[in-house]
């Protein structure tokens, strides 16, 4: 089903979508390995392909390809860390929005109509440095994903 959704859209005129398929991150976090962390995590969860963005919602018994139309992924600022997270080694925390202008659905051999919401389980996530390791605390890599 996946392979007949990504070729569905090769054989169309996709100079529209195209321009309109950019995954946006704002801002840089200023922390390299915090970056790199969240790339690798990014595509755990989405495909870019032929400049257009899907991912596969995993979370019930079928696999169904969703498309993404103008994906941005933003953090407006870390959350405040308490003495007692210190104490656990915590000395970062991240959370992220994930925004996309409108969603689409492979049914039935078939992409459905644009919806401008968020599939759901797909607001965001939190990253997390604790002693040096960074881990993925809420994220929408367990609901979707295309390892």
């Amino acid at each position: 089903m996946v392979a007949n959704a990504l070729a569905s859209l090769t054989n169309r005129n996709k100079k529209q979508e195209t321009s309109e398929a950019e995954v946006e991150l704002v801002p840089a976090s200023q922390d390299p390995p915090l970056d790199e962390f969240m790339s690798r995590h990014i595509d755990k969860i989405f495909l870019r392909k032929n400049g257009l963005i899907f991912t596969i919602r995993t979370e019930k018994s079928e696999r169904t390809p969703i498309q993404l139309r103008n994906l941005e992924i933003s953090f407006p600022m870390d959350e405040v860390i308490s003495e007692k997270d210190m104490l656990q080694g915590i000395s970062r925390r991240v959370p992220h929005t994930v925004s996309p202008e409108a969603t689409r659905e492979f049914k039935n051999d078939t992409w459905g109509e644009w919806i401008k919401s968020p599939p759901p389980q797909m607001a965001g996530f939190i990253l997390e440095r604790k002693n040096r390791t960074r881990t993925a605390l809420k994220s929408p890599a367990k609901f979707y994903s295309f390892e």
